[in-house]
């Protein structure tokens, strides 16, 4: 049974955080208003000593839309709307699918964006249906499905071995908890209730975001950044803390539009998202006015820079390390990879754009067609 001792004591101590966070104390600030205004080109060999590429073979099958990328010292897995594929690291050879799309046994309702892999664990999630979460390992087998009674799943990550995280819907089950802690027997531990009032704005509702919490590890902790909140939180099975406050001014989205999901609106201010994290460096992603912008911020200098954008079509990094096209990471992997991806079809644009850079691209690089699967870059920080 749920134990109201430790709900009012975990209750008060995030009053107490969020009082400290209103109040402007000690947390650190990230200012993403002044460095937004102040945008610039980043060259990759600021922070990366090499760059690599897998070109994933594309004959067995075809990767995508909307992919995401992840990889361990051995795999990558490619990860879009309806699919989970697993390549091999070194040469690109495709090894295998992991469940699939259908509700069938094993099969996944659609892919995630929030942390869908989790290495340390050896975790692929999807999502079930009926809010359920699907745990596959790397081999592709099916060992859990997490579905605790009465929670409406939204985005979910494991803090250990033993306990559960999720961010669950505002719509659904248990729609008053900002965060939900459940064991591995899908028993509830701890509720951490919203610290505003929910208000009704179900008549208002214009759109849905699945995954409004952004989930991801550093080591052994995991942290949190909801789309609505301008606080990054580190968990703990006993409480959350603030780490970092984002300070968008003006350009912060409205609590009404955590409600409504109206995206037309939130375009018109900054919504943070796909953060990970080195010992050193803070990355993630900013969108604003239909454009993203990639933002890197150095946790011993203090300091925060963002990309402008280094071509017209593509943006992230400008690549000074071999001359060739940006290089966006989209995550990073246990030794502190970055890893990234280029569509094949925008480096066959790139080329047409770029004649005299794309002949002295590698050799596997020129062989692209247009339908291949993304070309995987891994870029090694410096130390």
């Amino acid at each position: 049974m749920y134990n109201n001792t430790n709900y009012l004591y975990f209750l008060v101590l995030l009053i107490l955080q969020l009082g400290t966070v209103t109040n402007g104390s000690s947390q650190p600030t990230i200012n993403v208003i002044d460095a937004y205004a102040k945008k610039e080109l980043i060259p990759m060999s600021d922070l990366v000593e090499s760059v690599s590429y897998v070109v994933l073979e594309s004959d067995s099958l075809r990767c995508g839309p909307a992919n995401r990328v992840y990889a361990n010292d051995s795999l990558i897995f490619v990860i879009s709307f309806r699919q989970i594929a697993v390549f091999e690291r070194s040469t690109g050879k495709f090894l295998r699918t992991i469940g699939s799309l259908g509700k069938g046994p094993n099969e996944f309702s659609s892919t995630i964006s929030s942390m869908p892999f989790d290495d340390q664990m050896d975790i692929i999630r999807a999502k079930g249906w009926d809010y359920s979460s699907l745990e596959y390992n790397s081999l592709g087998s099916l060992n859990k499905k997490v579905n605790p009674k009465k929670i409406s799943l939204g985005s979910i990550a494991c803090l250990n071995e033993s306990i559960y995280v999720t961010s669950p819907s505002k719509y659904g089950y248990e729609k008053e908890s900002r965060l939900v802690l459940f064991d591995s027997n899908d028993k509830i531990i701890r509720k951490l209730p919203r610290h505003q009032k929910q208000e009704d704005y179900t008549t208002k509702i214009v759109g849905y975001k699945g995954d409004e919490a952004w989930f991801y590890k550093l080591k052994n902790e995991l942290f949190f950044k909801e789309t609505f909140n301008d606080t990054l939180w580190g968990i703990t099975p006993n409480s959350i803390y603030p780490r970092y406050i984002f300070e968008l001014g003006k350009l912060q989205p409205p609590k009404e539009l955590g409600y409504t999901y109206d995206f037309k609106k939130l375009r018109n201010f900054i919504e943070i998202s796909n953060l990970f994290e080195s010992p050193e460096l803070l990355f993630f992603t900013i969108k604003h006015h239909k454009l993203s912008f990639f933002a890197i911020y150095d946790k011993t200098k203090k300091s925060l820079r963002i990309c402008d954008n280094a071509d017209d079509s593509l943006f992230g990094l400008k690549n000074d390390i071999d001359n060739s096209f940006p290089f966006l990471p989209f995550s990073i992997t246990t030794n502190n990879d970055l890893v990234g991806f280029i569509e094949a079809y925008e480096l066959i644009e790139w080329k047409k754009n770029n004649p005299d850079l794309a002949r002295k691209l590698p050799q596997k690089l020129k062989k692209v067609r247009e339908y291949d699967n993304p070309i995987v870059v891994i870029a090694t920080l410096k130390e």
